[in-house]
Order: C-alpha cells, then structure tokens, then sequence
C-alpha cells in the first residue's frame, strides 16, 4: 500500500492541533452511522437519515464527528468483509466530507459502545471469531472465560489483548478497512484514528481478568525482565518459586497486615496490566504504520475513563487510567461521565471528575511525542467522550436519569480548563443491533427528535464559533496551589486506610473541588512526573495520600516543605515506598520526619451510607462540625497543633485529634485522618446545606492564609464556582451554579489585575453563550449574575472603553453557527 499523505500535515502545538495548516477548537460529537440505518432500508432514506445526524452536528455549531468502527459489523461472517450498503463507511466520510466535518475514526477493535445489543455486550469482536477460536478468549482465576455480559450470558466474552491468534485476525481487520478510508486521510476529513477503547481490561476487576495462557506468559515475561533471575524474585516476594513459569499472579486483594512481599506482589500484577496494555496499544499502531498511516497526516489518539465504580459493582480492583503507559502508543483522550448513578437526578455523582481529569489529560498530552518529535512540554485537553447522556438499562427499558444540566457542567468545566478537542457522546442517539434503543436521552433521540440537551450543545456551539481560537490562546489563572496524587501506586495493600484508587480518584477530585470553591483555583500535580521546578511555584500542596510513595518522590516533597511549602496531607501516611517497604516504625522520611507529629490511635472509625463528622476547631478561626466522609483515624498528637477532633456534639466533648497542623523547617505541614473535601466529592455538593460548605471553605482559606495566598475568584455563600482564563484581549470567566431553583450568583473577583483588566476603569461583560450584552461591571468587585437551575456561563470581560473590534477575537470559521444565532 502506498504511503498515505496528507498534503497539509496536522501538527501538533501548545494551542492545540492545525489542520490544513489552521487552527481551530475541535468541537463535536459521536454520530454513529452504524446504528443510524435499518437493514435492507433503501439508499436514499439511509443516507438522509445520516445526512440528518450530521446536519445536527453543524446546526450545534459543531466542526467535527467521531464514529466507531465496529468489526463485527462488517465482517458479519468469517471472510466476509462488506463496505456497502447499510455498511457504506466510505458513503458516511463522504457525507461529513461534503458539510466540511472533520472526522475522529474508532476502528477498535475493541470498541465497547454497549455494541451491539446494549449495555454489557461490549463490542466488536466478531462473535463468530470467538466461538470459533476459545483459545483466544481472556479467562478468570478459575479458567474459565470471562464475560462482560451482566447475566454472565457466552455473548459478553472477550478476547485477551495477549492472544496471538486474536492479534492475527486484528491484522487481517485492518488490512480491509484502510484502504477504505485511506482517501479521506489523504482529503484531510479523518484526522485521528483511535486505538482501541478505554483499554483497560474490559472494566473487569484486575484480580479477574487476564488468566489465560498468552496473558500469564506476558505476565512471567514482565517478572523476568522487571527481577532478571529468579533469585531477585524470591527475595522480592519472601517465597521461593521453581521457576519463573510456575508464578501464579494473585487472584483477590491481599489480606489486611500482609507484608511488603505480599503488597509487592500485588502491585507487579497491577504493573504489569499496564504495561501490557501499553505493549497491545503500540502494536495496534504498528499495523497501522505498516499499512502506510502514519503521523504526522494524521494523529494517534489513546482513550480512558479515569474514574472508579461505585462499591457493590464488583470492581474495587480496577486498573486506572496511567499517563505513563497510556501516552505511549497516542495522544491521550478524556472520557468523563460524571453522572452514572440513578439515585438523584443532579448532574453530576462526581461534581468536578471533569474539571479533575482535564487538568491531568492535559499533562499527559504535554508528555506525548508526536510523529516521533520531543515533547511539547506544554498542551491542551482533549476528549473523546464528554457525557451526553447514557445507556438504556435492560431491566428499566430506559435510559439512566442524566439531565441536561450534566452535559452543560461537564462543557463548561472541559473548556473552562483548556480544551483543544471536545467530543460529545454522544450527539445522536440510534437502534442496537436487536432494535432496542441506545442513548434515548441524547442531544438527538433514536427518532431525531432534538431535546433540551440540544440547546446546551448550540450554546456551547457559539462559544466555540465566535471565541475558539481565544480559548486557544488564553491561560488558565491559577493560585499557587495543586492537588498532588502519585497515579502509580493504585493496587490494593492489605491496609484500614480506603482504597488507594478511591483516594486517587475520589478523594483527589473532592480536594479539587474544595479548593476552587474557596477561590483557589488549583493546578494537579502527579508527584509519578513532577520536577523540583513545578514544586517550586506552590506555596500549597493538598496530597491524596494513597500510603505509597516513591523515595524520589518523598525526598523532594520533603525538602520542598523545609524550603518554605505548606503540605496539606490528607488520608495516608505515606508509609510506604514504591518497593512497598516501611510500615509501622520504619518509613521513610516522609512519614518519620514531615508525619512525625502525630501516631495513629487505635482503628479508623468507617461509617457506610452516611458522612461521619467531626469538630473542627482553628485557631482564632471558625469553630462547628465538619463532614469527614466514611473513614475516620484518630491520633496521639506531640509537637503540633490540633485543628480537629472526635465528638462533635459541642465543643466541651471534644475527643481525640484527627487533625494537626506543625511547623517544619521553614514551611508547614498540615496532616488530615479524613477527608475534609468529602462535601465536594459527590452528589452531596448539590444538596449540602451552605453551612456544611462555608465551615468546608473557612478551613481550606485558612490553610491558604497560612501559606500566604489570598482567593481570587468565588461565588458567595457557596452557591457555585467560578474560574477564569486570561487572554491579551481580555478575560474568560467561567461559572457554574450548583442551586436546584433559579438563582442570583455573586461573583467576587479578588484583584482584576491577575487577569490583565485595569484597576481603574469599568469592565464591559458579554455573555458569550447566549450572544448578550451584560453591561459594565463597576469599579466595585462584584458580580451579579443571574442563572437557572444548575446552569453555567461563560463571560467575555474587556475594558469599557477599549476598541471592541481590537478587543473581540475572531470568529472561528466552520458549521452554521455564528454570534448572533
């Protein structure tokens, strides 16, 4: 095949991507052709009912697609491969070619997609390959193949990524469809090809999934090259082993108290997955290499959904999404679903997952070497799956509550935090394979019907056709302040504290939000990649402490601290290396020296269902109950500062410290046996009453003030957040409301100067989502903004007298949507 070319190369830039030699956000949504058709229907009524999705694409103000390609579709029997008809893959690209759409192509072959019968069937590996070939199947502890199916039905088995008969027929999948879509890389329409689906082990819990024969070789393989001889092994696991063949991984989380051999052995098989993962995704790439599709015509995208499950799902042990090995094989892509549960119908059980993710995305794209170049260093977001809406569940017949309001927060916080490509899943909704729905509450329902999510999409839409190019220019504002995590170490080690992965996730995105609520708008630090250079910008670090931590990086956060940084510890100790050493009476210097002030006294104290509480007490600060989440560990404090306490009834029956604050060397170091985040950490946040919250923020600006940071932009009485971005032209404010009813929010903005707007004179505001002019805002620094339930907003500040054409970006050309619509 001869090589594919573009003749513009997309390039890849801080700002992010140029096609054609031009740069614009990318914004769109999933239109999925395959299940936008009927069998046997006619080509005309085919073709309009795509042209339809796609037309809604751009009445959005949208400028680009996404779409899988599911295998089984086209190959419905073994040698079969069919580009016709209700599978006329070339038809739909010329479609989306003719309105000027770009296209983001998701071959798989793993695609999930609840393909093709609705949740738990997860395609498109052909059912035919897997009952022909159940050598290739991933299989559980017991040997027996494992299933996605939520009735433990034969249809929800899935291949291992390990298998080389399944990496055969892969080959031979891609080798009918490049030619297929190599023209429309070469026209520029497809500009990306995402590898696989959220490679992750079919959101499995890891002690089940993979036991087969070519995964436990891969697995042994890992060991040999990771210890070199078996003698290293043993020593590392504190048993001996015949040979490098007969190790078995571990097939459940190890026991409470294990030691470092058990914890070790439990994090190699962690280790281990991702890399292989890593290893699968580089070798779905190198076919795609060999077939003549490389960067830069085009771009490899890698994707993830950086969140964990609910408890009682069965999968505590997921393997999270790793920046390390996740960015090797592609650029990587966000999917933030926010919204799963249908326990309440707010928008979000994860309120800033979004917000959170972005901000790690963001880094890892930074780290991603494009067509072989050095790392940027510096980037944007970008997403493939931004929520809009979910999947019918089989036993309801309907899909799963998610309000329109879901779809508003998740854009506002993307864009809000620097997005370069945001992709909506999905835009419309269709028919599964037996006819049964898919995304009944998208933008665009299975009948064409546009509903109210539809209108959020067009308003998000003119944001991106007049503003666009601005929000690629412009800067986030940020306080010296971060959310720092270690994303490595999220294996289960035997100890009382929660799961790591839930502090690394839940714990983490809670502190997130804790902070920008209180007006310090934080970076998020992943301590696995961070310099001595990052540190060094931060007066204040609030570390989700999952107990590992690696002695590089335990060596800089301390020396950091001695140098004058405040860290805020929450949860572990860090005890532990990334060797899994330490424990009780020989950590490392992280725990012995900074921790040093406080012992853990007796248990933690767990509560399911329903948030404990504790007293908090700051000096010459706020006084009350606070809510600490479900897990809660007393200390014996000598040398430092108690900030709160066991009891809560009254401050006369206070009991034993759960918080202390120290000096250390020139800095501080504030240690947290709870999470005083747990307010923001789930759908509680749109429910908490305003005291909870307040109480929540006076400690998080206390913290600041002791590290000498001021706020620079809230919203009063906690009835939301605000952030902003800054641009030479201007500023980006962005707000979202957490009110059920309609409300006034209060914005106040601490010093205008941080965003380049003059102290001296008015500031004309333009609310870029509905196209309105708001008028001055006063020399005083408030804000009156008016907003519906749970809505966002997007203002355009500029100072009153400057030019308005000089101070107005513009427009991004593309779609149909323009300022004034």
């Amino acid at each position: 095949m001869p090589r594919v070319a573009a003749p513009d190369p997309v390039r890849l830039t801080p700002g992010g991507l140029l096609l054609g030699g031009r740069r614009q956000l990318l914004y769109g949504g999933e239109v999925q052709y395959y299940r936008l058709c009927r069998p046997g229907e006619r080509a005309a009524r085919r073709e309009a009912r795509w042209a339809a999705g796609l037309d809604a694409a751009l009445d959005a103000g949208m400028n680009c697609i996404s779409t899988y390609v599911p295998w089984d579709f086209h190959a419905p029997r073994p040698e079969v491969l069919r580009f016709s008809g209700e599978a006329d893959l070339p038809r739909f690209l010329q479609l989306c070619a003719e309105r000027g759409l770009k296209v983001l192509l998701k071959p798989g072959p793993f695609i999930n997609s609840e393909w093709p019968c609705g949740v738990g069937t997860f395609g498109a590996v052909p059912a035919w390959f897997k009952r022909r070939h159940p050598e290739a199947l991933a299989r559980g502890p017991d040997g027996r193949p494992v299933t996605t199916d939520l009735l433990g039905r034969p249809r929800g088995r899935q291949p291992s990524l390990f298998s080389p008969v399944f990496r055969s027929a892969v080959a031979r999948w891609i080798d009918g469809l490049a030619p297929r879509i190599a023209p429309f890389v070469e026209s520029r329409t497809v500009f990306g090809l995402q590898l696989d689906n959220e490679t992750n082990f079919y959101f499995l819990d890891r002690y089940a999934v993979d036991h087969s024969a070519p995964a436990l070789a891969y697995y042994r393989h890992w060991l040999r090259k990771r210890y070199g001889d078996l003698a290293a092994l043993d020593a590392a696991y504190g048993r001996r082993h015949a040979s490098f063949d007969r190790v078995r991984p571990p097939t459940g989380p190890p026991p409470r108290g294990c030691g470092e051999g058990e914890r070790r052995r439990h994090q190699d098989w962690f280790d281990a997955g991702k890399d292989g993962i890593a290893d699968y995704q580089a070798f779905l790439r190198s076919l795609w290499e060999e077939r003549s599709f490389r960067e830069p015509a085009l771009v490899f995208f890698t994707n993830d959904s950086p969140h964990t499950f609910p408890p009682g799902f069965g999968r505590d042990h997921l393997l999270l999404w790793d920046p390390k090995t996740k960015s090797r094989a592609g650029l990587p892509l966000l999917d933030a679903y926010p919204k799963q549960l249908p326990t309440t119908t707010v928008p979000a059980d994860r309120p800033f997952l979004t917000a959170f993710s972005s901000r790690r995305f963001a880094a890892a794209a930074s780290a991603y070497s494009f067509a072989g170049r050095p790392p940027l260093g510096d980037s944007k977001c970008y997403s493939a799956e931004l929520q809009g809406g979910l999947f019918e569940v089989p036993w309801l017949a309907r899909p799963l509550p998610v309000p329109a309001a879901t779809t508003e927060h998740v854009l506002c916080q993307h864009f809000g935090r620097g997005s370069a490509m945001a992709l909506v899943y999905v835009l419309c909704g269709g028919r599964n394979r037996d006819r049964t729905p898919y995304f009944g509450n998208a933008a665009v329902d299975p009948r064409g019907r546009r509903g109210p999510r539809f209108e959020v999409l067009r308003r998000y839409g003119r944001l991106v056709a007049t503003h666009g190019v601005a929000l690629l220019e412009s800067r986030e504002v940020l306080s010296p302040v971060a959310v720092g995590i270690d994303s490595r170490f999220d294996a289960p080690i035997g100890a009382e504290a929660p799961l790591p992965a839930r502090i690394l996730v839940d714990v983490a995105c809670g502190a997130f939000g804790w902070l920008e609520d209180a007006g310090l708008n934080p970076a998020v630090l992943d301590l696995r990649s961070c310099s001595e250079e990052s540190l060094a910008s931060l007066r204040l670090l609030v570390l989700a402490n999952a107990e590992v931590l690696a002695a590089a990086s335990a060596e800089r956060l301390v020396s950091w601290v001695e140098g004058g940084g405040h860290l805020v510890n929450l949860i572990g100790r860090g005890t532990l290396d990334e060797f899994q050493r330490g424990g009780t009476g020989t950590e490392h210097a992280f725990a012995r020296g900074l921790l040093g002030g406080g012992r853990p006294l007796g248990r933690p104290f767990r509560r399911r269902l329903r948030d404990l509480r504790v007293w908090l007490r700051l000096p010459g600060g706020a006084s009350g109950r606070l809510r600490a989440g479900d897990w809660v560990q007393a200390y014996s404090v000598t040398d430092a500062r108690p900030l709160a306490f066991l009891g809560g009834g009254s401050s006369r029956t206070l009991g034993a410290p759960v918080a202390w604050t120290t000096p250390h060397g020139a800095g501080r170091v504030t240690h947290f046996g709870f999470s005083p985040a747990a307010p923001f950490a789930t759908s509680d946040w749109f429910r908490a009453p305003r005291a909870d919250l307040l109480r929540a923020r006076a400690l998080a600006r206390w913290l600041a003030a002791a590290s000498r940071i001021e706020p620079l932009l809230w919203v009063e009485d906690a009835r939301g957040t605000a952030w902003a971005r800054r641009h030479p032209a201007g500023a980006f404010l962005f707000v979202q409301s957490r009110a059920a009813r309609a409300a006034t929010l209060e914005v106040r903005l601490a010093d205008r100067t941080v965003l380049g707007l003059p102290p001296d004179r008015p500031v004309r505001i333009d609310s870029l989502l509905d196209g309105k002019s708001l008028g001055a805002l006063p020399l005083a620094e408030r804000l009156s903004l008016p907003l519906g339930p749970y809505a966002t907003a997007v203002l355009w500040l500029t100072p009153e007298d400057a030019d308005r054409r000089a101070s107005s970006p513009r427009p991004v050309p593309g779609g149909r949507a323009s300022a004034g619509r």
